[in-house]
């Protein structure tokens, strides 16, 4: 496509200043049909470098890499604001759908024209594309004109639909939000009079008698707009829209057209101690929030009639002491003349079975010990006793002959010790009851027999 000086195209322009003999700089990424996508030229005097007039001037457009050029249709270049060497070229996409399609990349260039007769054809003017970048990908060509006529359409619509509806966005935040206030109940209103700092009036709120009762109130100061205060609405009259306190919040001095907000079941109407988690020595719970566990409460609870606990106890004392006494006068008795009659009566039996037995207590243990000490000291039979004084008859180093051992078998004094009055001693090995002979074994005794007496002592004593 060739198109020579024209006149001046008027319109919006994308205008890039370069030199005739440079590379054209790329100019962007367009939606196809886009018109009026220009930049301006310069012509340069090779010797001086001066602005200088092309001398015939002509362009065309190639697409891609082909040669083929666009017609006429759509290309204008024309004389710029009477500048020397300034030329305005100019490409309307929406001349030729087929030629300017999406995806391919255009190139204006001189086709024809001098400067100061030097020639600069195929000097390149500017470069540009149509959708061919990755945002037309994602946006998909527009239904209009552009993306932003597409979205001035989307308004237009939105709009006709509100009308269509009878509404408007406003109008439906109004009456969601409205929704939402008649659900939990006036969010926000005023105090409009006020008797006490437990007693006032509200501006707004439900018809309905203790709607609020239990409710928590927080009473925002008018003035300042950052005192608050938290108060628990005991009772709520819906006639005269009067809130009652449990107690005054004692924070600042409320007044009338102070802000209230309402809080849903956020009190509750006594203690509840499964949510009491943790309570302080200094904390207080008030008259109503104590209902039932006051003095009188807890009285009624245990069925006391007087106020006086201590009273109430000494009662309960003296009515049992009576009733005790009353049993033991309908038994005929009393405890103590109980036990001394069951104490009594066991020593009786405990003196009747001494006198069946014919002995007395201290008899039996004196007969008892004699027994014990006899058994003690009378340990050998034959009629040796222990700790007495023998003589032997005749001995050596082993053995021990003593007639008046009559022992009569060898396990009579297993066990025994020999204990000599020089102070030898030796463990009795055997006895030999045919002879009256002891025999030591392994022991051995020193010294001769006929000049030593002796003893028997049963092991474990020596």
């Amino acid at each position: 496509m060739r198109n020579r000086i024209a006149g001046f195209a008027g319109g919006a322009f994308l205008c890039l200043l370069f030199s005739s003999t440079a590379s054209a700089e790329y100019l962007g990424d367009y939606a196809v049909g886009t018109d009026n996508i220009c930049t301006v030229a310069n012509g340069y005097q090779p010797s001086t470098g001066a602005s200088f007039a092309i001398a015939s001037v002509a362009v065309d457009v190639y697409k891609d890499d082909s040669d083929v050029q666009d017609n006429d249709s759509g290309l204008t270049i024309s004389a710029f604001d009477s500048l020397t060497g300034a030329y305005m070229v100019c490409v309307d996409t929406s001349s030729d759908g087929t030629f300017y399609s999406a995806g391919s990349i255009f190139h204006v260039l001189v086709s024809v024209g001098t400067v100061d007769s030097v020639s600069v054809v195929g000097s390149e003017l500017m470069t540009f594309s149509l959708a061919k970048g990755a945002a037309f990908a994602r946006l998909g060509a527009p239904a209009g004109a552009s993306v932003s006529e597409d979205v001035a359409a989307m308004k237009v619509d939105t709009a006709a639909i509100l009308v269509d509806t009878g509404t408007t966005l406003d109008d439906f935040l109004d009456t969601e939000i409205a929704d939402i206030r008649r659900a939990i109940g006036p969010a926000t209103t005023t105090i409009a009079t006020l008797a006490s700092q437990t007693s006032f009036t509200l501006t707004a709120g439900s018809a309905d008698d203790n709607a609020y009762n239990g409710w928590g109130l927080i009473v925002v100061d008018a003035s300042s707009a950052v005192q608050t205060a938290l108060g628990c609405v005991l009772d709520y009259t819906g006639s005269t829209k009067t809130v009652t306190l449990r107690s005054d919040p004692a924070i600042f001095t409320m007044a009338t057209t102070d802000n209230v907000i309402l809080l849903p079941s956020f009190c509750t109407t006594g203690v509840d101690v499964t949510t009491i988690e943790t309570v302080d020595a200094t904390d207080q719970l008030d008259a109503h929030a104590a209902a039932g566990l006051d003095a009188a409460g807890v009285r009624t609870a245990v069925g006391l009639a007087t106020a006086n606990l201590d009273t109430q106890l000494g009662a309960i004392d003296d009515f049992v002491d009576t009733e005790v006494a009353a049993i033991l006068v309908d038994t005929g008795t009393t405890l103590d003349d109980f036990l001394d009659t069951e104490v009594a009566a066991i020593l009786s039996d405990t003196n009747a079975i001494l006198v069946d037995t014919g002995t007395t207590l201290d008899d039996f243990l004196d007969t008892e010990i004699t027994a014990l000490m006899n058994a003690r000291t009378q340990l050998f039979p034959g009629g040796v006793d222990a700790d007495s004084v023998l003589t032997a008859d005749s001995g050596d180093t082993n053995t021990l002959v003593d007639t008046e051992l009559t022992f009569a078998a060898a396990q009579d004094i297993d066990g025994v010790y020999v204990v000599r009055s020089d102070g030898q001693r030796c463990l009795v090995d055997s006895f030999v009851p045919a002879t009256d002979t002891i025999e030591f074994g392994a022991c051995t005794f020193t010294g001769a027999w006929s000049t030593q007496t002796y003893k028997l002592y049963p092991a474990g004593t020596q």
